[in-house]
C-alpha cells in the first residue's frame, strides 16, 4: 500500500487546536531561523585582496558582480596619488574579460606601478559604483600614515 499522509500542519487540526500551550511564550518564527547579533557598524566598502596574475587579470568573484560589472563592460580610471580610481567614468581602458576578472593592461600596470603577482587591496564602494585599487606602494604609505612606528621601551602597545 502506497498512501500518503496529509501534512500536519499547526493550528490546521481540531485536536493540535484544543491542546493547551506548553509555555506562554510562543515564537512564530521558523526552526531554520537563527539568531545574529545585529552589527554596529555597517560597512560602506566591500573589500578583497587579490593577486594581478602573469596575464595582468585580477580574478575576484565577489567584488565585480556586486558592482554590477558584468563581462565586456569598459571601465575609465583615474590616478589620485598612489590609488587607483575605476569606475564607468572618462575614457573606458579597462574591461571586464568574458570569465569576469578585471583585465590591467600592461600601459596601465606601468603607469600605476602595478606589477605582476603583486597584491591589490580592492575597496569598492557598492552605493558609489567605484573601485579603489591600493597597490603594494599605497598601502605601506597608508599604513605608516597611520601608525608611527617608534621604539619602545620593551612594553607593546
Amino acid at each position: 500500500m502506497s498512501h500518503t499522509l496529509p501534512p500536519i500542519l499547526p493550528g490546521a487540526s481540531p485536536l493540535l487546536a484544543a491542546a493547551p500551550a506548553r509555555s506562554a511564550h510562543r515564537n512564530d518564527r521558523p526552526l531554520t531561523t537563527l539568531y545574529q547579533r545585529p552589527s554596529r557598524h555597517e560597512p560602506q566598502w566591500l573589500c578583497s585582496v587579490r593577486r594581478v596574475d602573469a596575464r595582468g587579470r585580477m580574478i575576484d568573484k565577489a567584488v565585480f558582480p556586486a558592482l554590477g560589472w558584468s563581462p565586456g563592460v569598459r571601465l575609465g580610471y583615474s590616478l589620485e596619488d598612489n590609488i587607483v580610481v575605476v569606475g564607468r567614468f572618462g575614457i573606458p581602458k579597462l574591461w571586464i574579460t568574458a570569465a569576469g576578472d578585471l583585465r590591467l593592461p600592461a600601459r596601465f600596470r606601468r603607469k600605476t606601478g602595478i606589477h605582476t603577482s603583486d597584491r591589490i587591496l580592492l575597496a569598492a564602494h557598492i552605493a558609489e559604483g567605484i573601485l579603489l585599487l591600493f597597490g603594494p606602494g599605497a598601502v605601506d604609505l597608508m599604513i605608516t600614515g597611520k601608525w608611527k612606528a617608534t621604539p619602545s621601551s620593551g612594553e607593546g602597545r
